[in-house]
């Protein structure tokens, strides 16, 4: 009896292997078959030292689809021979994995214990999930390969499909069973997992699509339609969520799957209705999360198509004290067509002369502009009207760039005109990830503020034509440009990771108390209110100035006059967040984005 684990990977992905496979001693009865997928024209070499292990196989395919790739590995591993091929035990794995030879055991030991089986699930280390679970994951599956028979995976579900990214593994063990297949659970762990599931990511509308679609596969559609409800409700409820947006999800994926494949026409199937009515980014434009080694994805991207040129404005005024750090990891951003314009806003220390030091010195493109006239706004302005680029992205001095993020990002962009990803702070040497909202609209970068400075990469022509930064305002600047670029409706790719820290400092940039900001924030919430007469971002709007005054009222300042308009029920909600915000609640703007 031999082991096989298949192991699905694509581009940069398959770097992650090094390190699990070093840990691990060959042995005869274990064997890894490498499904390398690549999204470039032609296959890219195999590492040396992959080729190095006799244990490991590598086979190449072309273009995206998990379940693809999985259906690839299966059918190559029926169509050639290992000792005892009789008794091939295939073990569906992922590039994120770890493994230990007690692992491999007890997959090993159940099969030969149980010859009557013919697919187990085991389970996972690493992950905080219940079992036995409701949901199996891939890297919990094994199968007795000759007894698959027909047995695959359907390939309209998992990562890079164009529609369902989720619930292969469900449909999958549906199938067998309807096969005749033996299909158990064995609580003994079989691998150690780190990286996220696809399942982890409630908030992305196309999860609530692949689990509508797994129960209109796996169910009738008046069951179907039930268990959606139950779903939405039970599930979602008990997250903040809004149920009935995750519940329409559900009921689009129901009838996309239900639907012969002629009727398919995905270009009627991707419309993305907004809450306040309008055309909003379709989910599909979430594209899989890059997996990126710095260098590689950078020279293999580059042989498909050239990379977006990018400027990085960055303000400064007076951060002598922390510009050595910026300057440092500006220094180790390997990407070209990249510029920086750094704008000294009349700078009083040496900031002005260490920049002109940095230019003159550093290795990438670098200008230095004065701009006499203080304000953060007017100074990044200075820079959108200078600059020659493709993309543009804005930086504040007193914080640290991730190195490799434009790596990673730039090649996942296609004809989007914003990138939004999370962000994270350090307040008094605590991480806290800041609140993100993937698919926001208007109304929720209202409430949540999701688009913040430095998670916001723009095409330069779409920040100029919306009028670029607002520089009346010297307060949540980028809160009202994040409202105004969506109200803008563009195409958004939005990402999942966090690729910068913002550090508070007692003079930063970012973040001061409400009490002291008192009429600035005024100032900012009467310019929203201006912007735009929708219905559901006046109703976000009243609802945030009644959180602005419970955190006023908390603070001891006078509360400002409320803007916006709503009817009874949401005037009544102001009043109950404001109250829970002035004894000290926290999250009053998910409760506001659930019922308002």
């Amino acid at each position: 009896m031999t082991l096989e684990l298949q192991i699905c990977t694509i581009d940069e992905g398959i770097y992650k292997l090094r390190d699990a496979l070093s840990a691990i001693q060959p042995r005869p009865d274990v064997h890894y078959l490498v499904s390398w997928q690549h999204t470039t024209p032609e296959a890219p070499p195999v590492p040396a030292w992959l080729e190095e292990r006799s244990d490991v196989e590598v086979i190449t395919l072309a273009g995206r689809g998990l379940c693809r790739n999985r259906n690839h590995a299966l059918r190559h591993a029926l169509h050639r021979s290992l000792p005892d091929s009789s008794e091939l035990i295939v073990k569906i794995s992922d590039d994120d994995e770890r493994w230990t030879p007690a692992h491999f055991d007890a997959i090993l030991d159940t099969y030969r214990r149980h010859p009557e089986y013919d697919i187990v699930h085991f389970q996972a280390q690493g992950k905080q999930k219940t079992y036995p679970p409701r949901f199996v994951s891939s890297w919990e599956l094994t199968l007795r390969l000759s007894r698959l028979g027909a047995l695959r995976f359907d390939e309209r579900f998992g990562l890079g499909s164009p529609q369902l990214n989720a619930g292969e593994e469900t449909v999958l063990l549906h199938d067998a069973v309807r096969q005749g297949l033996s299909v158990h659970y064995v609580p003994r762990p079989i691998c150690e997992v780190r990286g996220a599931s696809t399942g982890d990511d409630i908030r992305n509308p196309l999860l609530a699509r692949s689990k509508g679609a797994v129960l209109g596969r796996t169910h009738s559609l008046p069951v179907a339609l039930w268990l959606s409800l139950h779903e939405s409700l039970g599930w979602m409820v008990r997250r903040g969520e809004n149920p009935i947006r995750f519940l329409h999800n559900m009921w689009w994926g129901i009838k996309y799957i239900r639907q012969p494949k002629e009727q398919r026409e995905p270009s009627s199937l991707l419309v993305w209705p907004s809450r306040d009515g309008g055309r909003r980014s379709q989910p599909n434009e979430q594209r899989e999360p890059s997996r990126t080694r710095p260098g590689y994805a950078e020279s293999r991207m580059r042989e498909a198509k050239p990379m977006p040129t990018v400027t990085i404005v960055i303000p400064i005024l007076n951060r002598e004290a922390y510009l050595s750090s910026l300057f440092r990891s500006l220094s180790q951003i390997a990407y070209e067509g990249l510029e920086v314009i750094l704008v000294d806003n009349g700078s009083s220390d040496g900031s002005l002369a260490l920049c002109r030091t940095f230019a003159s010195d550093a290795t990438l493109a670098v200008r230095v502009l004065e701009e006499p006239r203080r304000g953060a706004c007017i100074a990044r302005n200075r820079g959108l009207r200078d600059c020659r680029t493709e993309w543009i992205y804005f930086f504040d001095s007193d914080d640290c760039l991730t190195p490799t993020f434009l790596c990673d990002i730039m090649p996942q962009v296609a004809d989007e005109s914003l990138v939004s990803f999370p962000a994270m702070q350090v307040v008094g040497g605590k991480v806290v990830r800041r609140a993100f909202v993937a698919h926001a609209t208007a109304a929720d970068q209202l409430l949540s503020a999701t688009l913040n400075t430095g998670g916001m990469l723009f095409r330069t022509d779409f920040l100029r034509d919306i009028g670029g930064w607002n520089e009346t305002l010297d307060i949540w600047q980028d809160w009202e440009l994040g409202i105004r670029a969506l109200l803008a409706r563009p195409r958004v790719l939005w990402l999942r990771r966090a690729y910068h820290k913002y550090i508070l400092h007692p003079d930063s940039i970012t973040g001061t108390s409400y009490a002291e900001r008192r009429a600035s924030i005024r100032h900012t919430l009467a310019v929203v209110a201006a912007e735009t007469d929708e219905a559901s971002v006046q109703r976000a709007l009243l609802l945030r100035c009644h959180i602005v005054n419970g955190q006023l009222r908390r603070q001891g300042a006078q509360p400002l006059p409320v803007v916006g308009r709503a009817g009874t029920f949401t005037r009544c909600l102001g009043c109950l967040l404001e109250f829970y915000t002035r004894i000290g609640g926290r999250g009053a703007w998910r409760l506001a984005r659930l019922l308002g």
